[in-house]
């Protein structure tokens, strides 16, 4: 079934690019059109149409993405269009209709055209071909087709189609929404057979899908009619699982070869994932989605059609030759909503509604992809979908009638252990709720127009879990989703509570800037507004856990700035969502809030509970085998004496280890319900719960006691040790580590006994529960109430004894890795240890060290997420350091991680404090601030000031006789204020000579040194690479960085600090020529930051991308790519002018060689103002380039005022041009310089203008 026939001849590809002849044709060969094709190599749309999906990664900004993915589609779909198809071509497929087929006839030696986005060519209507339901299917022609197996040599269905769904998720790889998919898969399938009584078996492999048990199901000798796949993949390979549930990758080849048992009955393989499969890493083929690493996108695949490289084939054509059966597959990496809404539209419109395959396509790619791109549904999704076999067109999966469906589903476990998640686990046991689901599910719609429910009730009924189900339910529909727990009383700072939530909100959500507005109630209002256009407009699902130690008794804000704070998160009728768990109702809740109270379990919802805890539904189904014995009232009795509350029915599965054991552990509880006025038999009679909140939370508290009765003494304590552990504490490794201490420090004798034996008798209790992490790691998990109990019943020693064994514990940690930092790489070992002692080390009263950890964590971390942690941690410190020794120090820091969040009131503090130590004399400490300030000073561009400083840190450093190391490192710090003037020659010279010197200096003796041997050496030779990289000397930048590097790695440095440094060599690799080393480099520095969210630093990558594509001659590309950098480059507050004025005058360059010769000399000139305000003179390459466009502009009028300038450059989105020059000088000091800047330009364009005539 096929309308038109495309045909490829005479393929070429090498160096230059790629090329063929095709002819177009009618089925019965009459031929109606042909072209001669050649793809030039070195045009941008050559470099997109060769990886398109690399391209758009690498090409667009985050921030704007979609709308620049979907220009970029556009643009080559002209392309593609014009080159590829030609008019004759193109105006034969124009007049097809929606529905049409065309089959492209590829032989084997031009395979790579398959996986190259064919369908993306725009038509006359100005629509994409794939998006005018013109079917594409691939023909690729195997080498030996009388290998071939054809549709009329298959088994014919048997009495039901059946359809086999592999979803294979490795424990540890990145996490791919298969719980959903294979639910919509599930009930799609379902809802086909029951609704239109179809006769459709589905067998789902999941959990546990290794090499045997796939190839178990395969050989089932049925057969089976439909393959679904789905997983992740990497280069060249599907990943399984292997026995352990760690990731077993199968090749291509491997899988292909598995799989081949179904040959004989197999019609359709459908691949839908947003990983779904991978392709060659020769040919970077990503018809499926497995990309392997990326090469140059604008390389030529010249060596495509080599032996060697043939043999290695992609998944989906390999299962169409292989299987004998057409292949749906993702031509690139697709979002799991798309994913699962285009399976669920394409097994709708094949097994329901009984459409050929072609025209099933056709009508699913119309019906999922959007005219506005969306996240789920960006602008490559329409021309992501691929058919490959030559009668897949025709193809109909039908359904046997009149047969019952059947489902032999794998049994369902809980959701594998996701390390590193900062989300909570859904619930192992979650079920009923199912009115209060449904509600809050339709509330969670983005167009519900309800901003935020509370769910408020009795401790341990189940708010946290609805909200955790909820959580893991709906998490995909947003775009930044944010969890955040309070702390328990006692558990942590409940002041800094709003400051850490703002933090984590800051980290999740780019751009919001809030927390160092959070204490000054002023301010903190006036941005409330703002804050709420944010939820009005973003897509943010904000749930908080454990409202109720922020309340007062009479549910007032102990703290009203969280008052303030949640109105203006929910003061809005947008898309953003906020859910609230809370024991008791705020006072003053805003109205428009909508308000869940949960409560115990009805009695047949506790049923389904208790068949989820196993000695229960041991009893339970004996009382099912036969009714006639006492077990159906014992289940009563324990129904009545748990009265649906969740932890206690866990409680009392506990106590379910014999008939007789369970039986006296509820009399003992039901006289304790009697004692307190309540028929517990009631709540069976009338099915919902009748106690009250506060007699569940006493019997809680009676049946944590009680739990323990009988316990030896060792379980005890080791109940409480936990309950007085900080949540990332209770870990199997923590244990190991200081539960001997524990122990002996509470003056136990004799042996210690195994804390791991003591668990299992604690877990047997219902007291905690244990999580596997990896290999014997445990998380151990303590309910908030039953810890809180535990934790206010210790002896007070026992608190005492873990606050300090676990602040020894962290301190040793973070210790050791500085002390091995140099040799080990214990760098981030570092960061975990000093943010985990720093609560413990708190309550014990050791500032010093907390000061002194925090102070190395900074010097190692400073992004957002970091400050935001440390900035509620340090006002604590500060107010609890006032007249002590540790005063200054805790200011200090303070002061430090201000600056970073708001810039002047962090500096006006740190001016302040240098101030007073001045006066007092204490050089010491003055010196180090001063140094700091000549560091701030300098990243600004504020250099004057910044050598003033950094003269008074020397002479401070000098006053406190501290050694040769520390005034070392003053000398180079000038040398770097030095070269940001300019003076390169003499920087490096000095350099060299200051390095030759460190290499004879002894070791640092810390009696009189303040710095490490490692950052005076680092910085030296960053110096040196800057002024070698100002005098063009290339090989030398590389050999210093390369010095550079090794010396981070040693040490273990922080991710984004070592990727900084690498980003260093894209210059010199761009100058020597080596263009493919610098974009790889670019690539994986853009992936770091973006991680990071180092938004500044990815400005310096679209810089540098622009950088090559001017290399490339791609003059367009470059200049839609520095705009994205100066957006980026503005972000920070304040900006750097050095870097900002980098990008205005290569996109003033970029313009001026694109026609734009006005906007460029705007640029331009902005440049060279930025750097004569910031180094005392205009930068000799902008003041050229500036001297050109008006020597090229003659008498045409140009921008030239300062209102002018900033007029042109500002309507570059993001540029606040005007904000930086004023903070930099005097508006009239300002437009002097600018005035004499053109005045040099205007002289230099006239000698131009004169040597020409």
């Amino acid at each position: 079934m096929e309308d038109r026939v495309l045909t490829v001849t005479e393929f070429v590809s090498d160096a230059r690019g790629m090329g063929w002849h095709w002819t177009l044709s009618t089925p019965r060969r009459r031929p109606l059109a042909d072209k001669a094709v050649w793809l030039d190599a070195g045009s941008w749309q050559f470099a997109a149409f060769t990886d398109l999906y690399g391209y758009l990664q690498t090409y667009t900004a985050p921030d704007v993405r979609l709308q620049q993915e979907q220009k970029i589609v556009a643009e080559l779909g002209e392309w593609v269009a014009a080159e590829i198809y030609g008019s004759k071509i193109l105006t034969q497929l124009g007049r097809l209709r929606g529905g049409a087929v065309v089959r492209v006839e590829i032989p084997w030696e031009a395979r790579i055209l398959a996986y190259r986005p064919l369908g993306a060519a725009v038509l006359k209507s100005g629509r994409a071909l794939s998006r005018c339901g013109v079917v594409l299917v691939l023909d690729v022609r195997p080498p030996d087709e009388a290998l071939a197996i054809g549709e009329d040599e298959k088994d014919p269905v048997g009495d039901s189609l059946r359809v086999l769904a592999l979803f294979s998720l490795p424990e540890g790889g990145s996490a791919l929404n298969l719980r959903k998919e294979r639910r919509a898969l599930e009930r799609l399938i379902d809802g086909i057979a029951r609704t239109q009584r179809k006769a459709i078996e589905l067998r789902v492999v999941q959990y546990g899908a290794t090499t045997s048990a796939l190839r178990e199901v395969v050989q089932d000798g049925y057969g089976w009619d439909v393959l679904h796949l789905s997983g992740h993949g990497q280069q060249g390979a599907f990943l399984l699982e292997k026995e352990d549930g760690t990731p077993h990758a199968v090749s291509a080849e491997e899988l292909a070869e598995l799989l081949a048992p179904l040959a004989r009955r197999t019609r359709l393989a459908v691949v839908s994932s947003c990983s779904s499969a991978d392709a060659t890493y020769e040919e970077q083929v990503r018809l499926l989605g497995l990309g392997p690493a990326r090469r140059d996108p604008g390389a030529p695949n010249s060596d495509i059609g080599s032996e060697e490289e043939g043999a290695i084939s992609a998944l989906a054509p390999l299962l169409a030759q292989e299987l004998g059966c057409a292949v749906v597959g993702m031509r690139y990496p697709v979002t799991d909503d798309y994913a699962i809404a285009f399976g669920n539209r394409l097994y709708e419109q094949l097994l329901g509604k009984e459409n050929l395959l072609g025209r099933a396509l056709a009508h699913t790619v119309s019906q999922t992809n959007l005219e506005t791109p969306t996240p789920a549904v960006p602008a490559i999704s329409s021309i992501t979908p691929v058919l490959i076999g030559a009668g897949a067109a025709g193809l109909r999966v039908a359904a046997p009638a009149a047969r019952p469906a059947t489902s032999e589903n794998a049994e369902r476990r809980r959701e594998g252990h996701l390390q590193g998640s900062d989300l909570p686990p859904p619930h192992e046991h979650f079920v009923g709720r199912v009115r209060v689901m449904a509600r809050i599910h339709r509330v969670l719609h983005y167009d519900s127009r309800v901003p935020g429910v509370l769910f408020f009730g009795m401790a341990g009924a189940g708010k946290t879990a609805i909200a955790t189900e909820l959580l893991w339910q709906r998490r995909d529909d947003f775009s930044h989703v944010v969890w955040f727990q309070v702390p328990e009383e006692g558990k942590g700072d409940l002041y800094g509570a709003l400051d850490n939530l703002v933090g984590e909100m800051e980290r999740k959500i780019p751009g919001l800037q809030l927390v160092h507005r959070l204490h000054d109630i002023q301010q903190l209002r006036a941005f409330l507004p703002e804050l709420t256009a944010w939820m009005r407009h973003e897509r943010i699902l904000l749930v908080i856990d454990n409202l109720e130690p922020l309340l007062t008794d009479a549910g007032n804000w102990r703290d009203p700035r969280w008052g303030l704070f949640l109105n203006a998160v929910v003061d809005h009728q947008g898309h953003s969502r906020v859910l609230l768990t809370s024991r008791f109702r705020p006072a003053d809740l805003p109205p428009h809030v909508g308000v869940e109270p949960v409560h115990a379990l009805p009695a047949d919802e506790a049923v389904l509970l208790a068949r989820e805890q196993p000695r229960l539904r041991a009893l339970m189904e004996a009382h099912d085998r036969d009714p006639t014995t006492d077990d159906g009232q014992l289940v009563r009795r324990m129904l009545a004496a748990t009265q649906g509350h969740p932890k206690l029915i866990e409680f009392a599965d506990s106590h379910a280890t014999s008939w007789e054991e369970l039986e006296a552990f509820l009399t003992d509880h039901e006289r304790e319900w009697g004692e307190r006025g309540l028929d517990s038999a009631d709540y069976l009679s009338g099915g919902e719960p009748v106690a009250q909140a506060g007699a569940y939370t006493a019997v809680l508290h009676t049946w944590t006691h009680r739990a323990l009765a009988g316990a030896e003494e060792a379980e005890r304590l080791l109940a409480e040790v936990l309950a007085c552990l900080e949540e990332d504490d209770r870990h199997s490794q923590v244990l190991d580590d200081t539960w001997a201490g524990v122990w002996q420090r509470l003056g136990h004798e004799g042996p210690v006994p195994e804390w791991r034996m003591l668990l299992a008798s604690l877990e047997a209790r219902a007291l905690s529960f244990t999580q596997p992490i990896k290999g014997e790691a445990v998380r151990v998990l303590v309910h908030p109430e039953v810890g809180a109990t535990l934790a206010h019943g210790a002896p007070p020693g026992v608190r005492e004894a873990v606050d300090r064994a676990l602040a020894a514990y962290q301190t040793t940690i973070a210790r050791h890795a500085l002390d091995s930092e140099t040799k080990h790489g214990a760098g981030p070992l570092l960061l975990v240890a000093a943010r985990r002692a720093l609560p413990y080390l708190r309550r014990t009263g050791h500032l010093d060290v907390a000061l002194a950890l925090i102070e190395e964590v900074l010097v190692r971390d400073a992004s957002a997420a970091t400050r935001g942690a440390l900035l509620p941690v340090l006002r604590a410190a500060a107010y609890q350091a006032r007249g002590t020794d540790h005063e200054d120090k805790a200011e200090f820091l303070l002061a430090r991680v201000l600056v970073g969040v708001d810039t002047q009131v962090g500096e006006q503090r740190m001016a302040a404090l240098l101030h007073r130590l001045t006066a007092s004399g204490d050089h010491e400490k003055a010196g180090s601030v001063a140094g700091y300030l000549a560091d701030r000073y300098q990243a600004g561009g504020r250099l004057d000031e910044a050598l003033e400083m950094a003269e008074q840190e020397a002479t401070h450093t000098e006053r406190a006789g501290r050694g040769p190391w520390t005034r070392l490192a003053d000398q180079g710090q000038r040398l770097q204020i030095l070269n940001r003037k300019g003076e390169h020659e003499r920087v490096l010279g000095e350099a060299y000579r200051l390095l030759a010197e460190a290499d004879d200096l002894p070791a640092a003796d810390p009696a009189t040194e303040t710095i490490e041997e490692w950052r005076v050496r680092e910085a030296l030779l960053d110096t040196a690479c800057s002024a070698a990289l100002g005098l063009g000397r290339w090989q030398g930048c590389l050999d210093l960085t390369a010095r550079i590097q090794r010396s981070k790695e040693q040490r273990g440095a922080h991710e984004l600090e070592a990727t900084r440094t690498r980003f260093n060599n894209y210059g010199p690799l761009l100058r020597l020529g080596r263009l493919a080393e610098a974009e790889t480099l670019l690539d994986a520095c853009r992936t770091v930051y973006k991680r990071h969210q180092a938004w500044d630093d990815l400005g310096d990558v679209f810089t540098a991308l622009a950088d090559l594509e001017h290399e490339r001659g791609r003059g367009e590309r470059a200049a839609a790519l520095e705009h994205n950098a100066l957006r980026y480059k503005y972000r920070p507050r304040p900006p750097d002018p050095r870097t900002v004025g980098v990008s205005h005058n290569n996109l003033g360059s970029y313009l001026g060689r694109g026609g734009d010769v006005a906007g460029g000399l705007a640029h331009h000139l902005a440049a060279a103002l930025l750097s004569a305000l910031t180094i005392g003179c205009p930068d000799p390459a902008g003041l050229g380039n500036a001297a050109l466009d008006l020597h090229l502009l003659g008498d045409t009028p140009a921008p030239t005022t300062l209102d002018q300038v900033r007029a042109a450059v500002e309507q570059v989105e993001g540029v606040r041009f005007g904000a930086v020059v004023a903070s930099l000088a005097p508006r009239q000091q300002a437009e002097d310089v600018l005035e004499g800047i053109v005045a040099t330009a205007r002289d230099a364009a006239q000698r131009l203008a004169d040597e020409q005539e």
